[in-house]
């Protein structure tokens, strides 16, 4: 495992914080992140998932390349270890050394060699000057500071005629309160079924956070790691605005929805999106056939995506899904 994190970051600063919580937050919960996480389990976005990488191998394959492909914040596996069983070239960034060993090992299982880098997304897409035929997240956008920021930085390492791929990430909802009381009682649920011993736990840290006060740099309590790992979780992300920051780089949007999810049901509060990019000058006779390329036979029963295709003058590519969560 390489570990590329600098010993010289500043630890004022709001992004380091964050990265830090995110250290801390995944070190309590790597061992029980798999059987908590809903996108690991949840056969409806593993479909999807594997329905994605599909579409992806055939474009790929079919214009004559094996993917190579960066996994941002790829934890556990859950997207790495089915573009490795497809037989692509992956390395994995992840801040959580925890994370990163436990993936390691399922890969090891597996006879898997990926690469393996222990660093935070922003650092090391700062840092590297690599490109790639796939740039992935999964559930990872809205663990950042500055998720636009980190979008920007990953397009940038698609080669032409390439993928950025995100999924199940929190959308801004349509009702804030609603969106929040059901996030409560769906987290509620979860950890009464999923991580029963952190369910009273659970329950203090709520009750803490009522008597805190806001931290002025982050504005939000903070009770513990989660709250300021999660950093997005309950204000969502802007998905029109990564969809335009895609478009200014040059992407065209392939394939873009929104659908209900969440850890445990009831789940339809939630809802998110996926998006894929695809370069004009190679590409541009195929949209239609992309856009139609999720029939609704095989699509989620609570998810969809987003196509696209992009006409970067010097950087081509596409990019493919973008799921957010969306509190209705």
């Amino acid at each position: 495992m390489e570990n590329t994190r600098p010993d010289s970051s500043d630890p004022s600063t709001a992004e380091s914080k964050v990265i830090a919580a995110n250290l801390e937050f995944y070190r309590q919960i790597a061992d029980k992140y798999d059987r908590y996480e809903t996108g690991t389990f949840d056969p409806n976005v593993q479909q999807s998932m594997e329905d994605d990488l599909d579409r992806i191998q055939a474009w790929l394959v079919t214009h004559g390349r094996m993917p190579s492909c960066l996994d941002c914040g790829g934890g556990t596996g859950n997207v790495a270890l089915k573009m490795l069983e497809r037989g692509w070239k992956v390395t994995v960034v992840d801040v959580s050394d925890e994370m990163l060993g436990l993936l390691k090992e399922k890969a090891r299982t597996k006879g898997f060699s990926p690469r393996l880098i222990s660093s935070s997304i922003e650092r090391f897409l700062t840092a590297s000057t690599i490109t790639y035929n796939v740039v992935a997240f999964s559930a990872v956008l809205h663990h950042l500071h500055s998720y636009e920021r980190v979008v920007m930085l990953a397009a940038r390492r698609v080669r032409p005629g390439g993928f950025f791929y995100s999924n199940f990430d929190p959308v801004v909802p349509k009702r804030p309160f609603w969106a929040r009381a059901f996030h409560s009682l769906d987290t509620a649920v979860a950890k009464l079924t999923l991580d029963p011993a952190d369910f009273l736990p659970g329950v203090k840290r709520r009750l803490r956070k009522l008597f805190l006060p806001r931290d002025p740099m982050l504005g939000r309590t903070l009770a513990s790691p989660g709250d300021l790992a999660e950093y997005h979780a309950l204000s969502g992300l802007d998905d029109t605005r990564i969809l335009h920051l895609l478009r200014m780089t040059g992407f065209a949007i392939v394939e873009h929805q929104r659908y209900a999810t969440g850890i445990r049901a009831p789940r339809a509060y939630f809802s998110a999106c996926e998006v894929n990019c695809a370069s004009p000058e190679r590409f541009q006779r195929s949209i239609p056939a992309l856009a139609k390329a999720r029939p609704p036979e095989i699509a989620p029963a609570k998810g969809g995506s987003v196509l696209a295709s992009s006409g970067r003058r010097i950087r081509g590519g596409h990019a493919t899904g973008c799921r957010w969560w969306d509190g209705n």
